[in-house]
């Protein structure tokens, strides 16, 4: 009898074993096996990636800028004054209260070089919207990074034909040196 009850017990732990088996290790082999063509998959789309991305920057093809997009001087400071003097130029014909301009921090990540400023005014509202209108028309193409405009404290009781608004305003440019 105590052969059977050793052929029993081997015959349990065996069945625990295959079930163990079964259950637990077969489906992390299986996890494993579509982890492992997951990884394949994925491997062959990352060399695919980089070769299309390879083919485009071997074209030799590059999207030329417009001439009228840049501002062509001799140096970054050159542009930047002369962006200044277009601006300001046109604020003044426009009649815009100057109250501080100068340089920022202001940059863009692009492939071209870029120059900007920042302008601080008082003015109506009206001159401000015409002025802003004019800025959009200039060549070479000049474009406006932020604005920020809010009324001016005013603590006059009397009707006013037009707001007078605060503004700042970060304008910017490319730039290209002179050939």
């Amino acid at each position: 009898m105590s052969w059977l009850r050793h052929c029993a017990s081997i015959g349990f732990w065996g069945a625990f074993c295959s079930f163990s088996y079964l259950f637990v290790a077969s489906p992390i082999q299986d996890q494993k096996v579509s982890l492992a063509k997951e990884i394949n998959i994925l491997e062959k789309s990352v060399a695919n990636l980089k070769l299309r991305t390879g083919q485009m920057t071997n074209s030799g093809f590059e999207h030329a800028f417009p001439a009228e997009l840049f501002l062509l001087s001799g140096s970054q400071i050159e542009a930047e004054l002369a962006l200044q003097n277009v601006v300001l130029d046109l604020a003044e014909q426009y009649e815009i209260t100057l109250v501080a301009f100068g340089t920022t921090s202001f940059t863009r990540d692009t492939t071209q070089k870029t120059i900007a400023f920042e302008l601080e005014s008082e003015s109506p509202l009206g001159e401000l919207l015409a002025f802003l209108a004019a800025v959009e028309t200039l060549t070479p193409k000049t474009a406006i990074a932020t604005l920020r405009m809010r009324p001016t404290q005013s603590y006059d009781t009397e009707y006013l034909d037009d707001i007078l608004i605060y503004s700042q305003i970060t304008f910017w440019s490319f730039w290209d040196i002179t050939p």
